[in-house]
């Protein structure tokens, strides 16, 4: 457990769950104001943005649920996997959709690591903007973004929780 700890330790002061959860938020920001661009003008680069922007998104997402689930697997918090729990109810496609966009190549060929049908050649990434909401459409999955970054704002605040529970006697905030 030592070596864990340190490892973790490690790892929060690199890039810990509050690292990722801000960065989710910032990316979102940038998502709805990159959607809102669209709508205005719709051009390559105003389309571009939307896209990689969502990327960015969905990246950040994937970092922070790794550490969560690393801090889990350390600790076994019950709050913690309990969050991880209605992360995966509210984005069940979360994961998902970052991999198809970090292996879209891998997807066409019907050798994606996630794979459970091949992936319709015709298949394009949508998006639809209702108000401060952004939600994707790729093959026959969709995403919402603004409920993925609130479910990713639960899972950092209890792998937080659990992390000052389980390794520091008091939170950052207290002496």
């Amino acid at each position: 457990m030592a070596d864990a700890t340190k490892l973790l330790a490690m790892a929060a002061e690199l890039g810990g769950a509050s690292h990722w959860a801000n960065t989710t938020t910032v990316q979102k920001d940038r998502v709805l104001e990159a959607a809102h661009d669209v709508e205005r003008e719709s051009t390559p680069a105003t389309t571009h943005r939307l896209h990689y922007e969502s990327y960015f998104f969905l990246a950040a997402t994937r970092q922070l649920l790794r550490v969560c689930q690393t801090y889990f697997a350390e600790t076994g918090d019950n709050d913690l996997q309990d969050a991880l729990d209605a992360f995966r109810d509210a984005a069940p496609d979360a994961v998902t959709f970052r991999d198809w966009s970090e292996h879209l190549d891998a997807y066409f060929a019907g050798t994606g690591w996630m794979q459970d049908g091949r992936v319709d050649r015709d298949a394009t990434l949508d998006f639809e903007v209702q108000g401060d909401r952004v939600i994707l459409h790729f093959d026959r999955r969709t995403l919402d973004l603004v409920d993925t970054h609130a479910a990713a704002q639960n899972v950092a605040a209890a792998a937080s929780a659990a992390w000052w529970h389980h390794f520091r006697k008091s939170p950052p905030d207290q002496p």
